[in-house]
């Protein structure tokens, strides 16, 4: 079985899937990319790059966007609703409204 460094279309397909992964959490966040990288301590280019598949994240810029979502970073690449979260944060209402 090739590595995926030695096979740029598993590679690009992993970085394509990792990218709808991100999105897909972001979104049930409602995060905008500029928040996430803020939260995480990256710019929101990079942020955008990884969502388009374009960048490879090392281990590090991994945990702090585990850290910037609250989830543990085996999360970042399990289907579904991170267990931590209950449901999507949904905006608060105030009493009697």
């Amino acid at each position: 079985m090739p590595r995926p460094s030695e096979d740029s279309e598993l590679a690009r397909e992993r970085l394509i899937a990792f990218g709808r992964r991100l999105r897909q959490l972001r979104t049930w966040r409602e995060l905008s990319q500029e928040s996430l990288a803020s939260r995480a301590g990256l710019s929101r280019d990079y942020i955008a790059k990884l969502e388009q598949g374009r960048m490879s994240p090392g281990l590090l810029r991994l945990w702090e966007i585990a850290d910037a979502f609250e989830i543990r970073l085996a999360e970042l690449f399990e289907d579904g609703l991170p267990a931590s979260w209950s449901k999507p944060r949904a905006r608060q209402r105030a009493p009697g409204r």
